[in-house]
């Protein structure tokens, strides 16, 4: 089919202009279409006239029949065709851009709508099969965790493929890495193809990229020859442009989910931990007490308690679980719970502890373990018996003479094996006397310096203010550690005190 009909040329204002030339010349020059259908001039030209072609990108569009005059006419009439052809092309590629344009808006808006990222990748592919020609097309995208190109939504044949791929492996894997879409019309004489368990036999590959990121491509190929043009690579390249920013957004979207989902259920294991710890201290004829415990994140592994065991003994508990966050605090509440079970079951202190090791690693399967110091104090017997399970030795100060004593006792920390030993030991304590029992969050506080607060400091802190109430000395001490010492430093472990002052 010729690229324009010349009749369609012959508008009124170029037949007029050309009819003024033919009067002009004086001759017989007559203007023939493709046919030899006369347009204009002469009725019946001379066959023996010369005939010049009106040509348009190399083709004949009809002829200016007459004498040497008649050329001049003929390459009026084929300039005024190429104007009209550009005009035409003009017009036409703006309304392809238009309608190009105008269906990327429509499918971004059905993308935004998307709020998976599989989701988007089977629009964007279905899309694509529409306007491109193709059997199959899939979106591969990046897996952090095994940095291989997999499948993230296919259609056609494609749909039944296993290949993965390396970053640099394969057409997708350069694209990959080079960041640029291709055009492959005869895969078989690319190197860099791979053979997967699909016929392919040409292809487009394009990037998903976001602000030069890229994390994936898209693929669109034929199991039969095909020749994709420079159009179809830019369509292509638009329509995974907007893949990539919906594919971001959505798991974006995704992931802002799940943080939420995480923080409410930290939350909720915030207040379940926090209401298992005593919610008030009991009171003992003999002693002031005060405990505390701030967790480094939402929840946290120390726990205190604070047990009746007679009238006039209570039990002590403090105690720091391996590891952070939910499992810890899940370790934590089975910990409180059997400890407590077993010191009121119990009264030897180093058997309630052992029992609770034993009972530890029956119902726990989380590899984690939990230093614990437990003792009990008997104001009216002026003693403290007391087990260590591989925790940090509390501080004992004698008010009477302003030394200190570390009540350290042999022990291994619950949950590691079966069968334990404690060394359970007994000291007096009397009016004056204050204990200070912790977990290594207080000692291990960092300042700007990246110096730890240390057990040295800790015990001047109680030497200059043990003639303070319990809850005063204990305020004291978290406010030097916390507010003075770190000056602002990020609380790396949970914080855990339990002051004990005898009077």
């Amino acid at each position: 089919m010729p690229l324009m009909r010349l009749k369609k040329l012959m508008k009124r204002e170029v037949t007029k202009l050309a009819q003024e030339l033919i009067d002009a010349t004086g001759a017989p020059i007559a203007v023939l279409d493709e046919d030899g259908q006369i347009l204009l001039g002469a009725e019946s030209p001379d066959a023996a006239l010369t005939k010049f072609p009106i040509e348009l990108e190399g083709e004949t569009l009809g002829w200016v029949v007459g004498t040497g005059q008649a050329s001049a006419i003929a390459a009026l009439l084929s300039h005024l065709a190429e104007r009209e052809y550009e005009k035409r092309t003009l017009s036409t590629e703006t309304l392809e851009r238009y309608k190009e344009i105008n269906l990327l808006y429509t499918i971004s808006q059905k993308m935004a709508l998307c709020l998976k990222p599989v989701d988007v990748a089977q629009l964007v592919i279905q899309e694509a099969r529409k306007l491109i020609t193709a059997s199959s097309a899939s979106v591969m995208l990046i897996d952090s965790q095994t940095n291989t190109l997999e499948v993230l939504a296919a259609v056609g044949s494609a749909a039944e493929t296993t290949l993965s791929l390396h970053p640099g492996e394969g057409i997708a894997g350069n694209v990959l890495i080079n960041g640029k879409g291709v055009i492959v019309n005869d895969v078989r004489s690319d190197p860099d193809f791979v053979e997967g368990d699909q016929a392919v036999a040409s292809l487009i590959c394009t990037p998903l990229q976001v602000e030069e990121h890229t994390f994936g491509v898209m693929n669109i190929s034929s199991d039969m020859p095909i020749q994709y043009t420079a159009g179809d690579l830019k369509l292509a390249t638009a329509l995974s442009t907007q893949a990539a920013v919906s594919i971001e957004n959505a798991r974006l979207h995704a992931e802002q989910l799940e943080r939420e989902r995480i923080v409410k259920e930290l939350e909720i294991a915030r207040n379940i931990q926090q209401s298992l710890l005593p919610s008030s201290i009991p009171t003992l004829a003999g002693a002031e007490m005060a405990a505390m415990s701030l967790p480094a994140k939402e929840v946290g592994g120390d726990f205190y308690d604070l047990i009746p065991i007679t009238p006039d003994a209570l039990g002590l508990v403090i105690a720091d679980v391996s590891g952070k966050g939910v499992p810890a605090a899940l370790f934590m509440a089975l910990s409180r719970a059997l400890m407590r079970a077993n010191s009121l079951r119990v009264n030897e202190v180093a058997q309630s502890v052992i029992q609770t090791n034993r009972l530890i690693l029956e119902c726990a399967t989380s590899g984690l373990f939990v230093t614990l110091f437990y003792g009990i104090i008997e104001p009216k017997q002026r003693i403290l018996r007391y087990v260590s399970a591989g925790h940090n030795p509390p501080i004992l100060f004698r008010s009477a003479t302003g030394e200190v004593e570390l009540l350290e006792a042999e022990g291994i920390a619950l949950g590691v094996i079966d069968e334990i030993e404690l060394e359970e030991k007994t000291v007096t304590v009397e009016p004056g006397d204050v204990i200070v029992m912790y977990t290594d969050g207080v000692t291990e506080s960092i300042n700007t310096q990246e110096e730890e607060f240390g057990e040295a400091r800790l015990i001047e802190e109680i030497k200059q203010h043990h003639a303070l109430p319990a809850q005063e000395l204990m305020s004291r001490i978290t406010n030097d550690i916390l507010a003075e010492f770190t000056q602002g430093e990020p609380q790396f472990d949970d914080f855990t005190m339990m002051v004990v002052k005898m009077v």
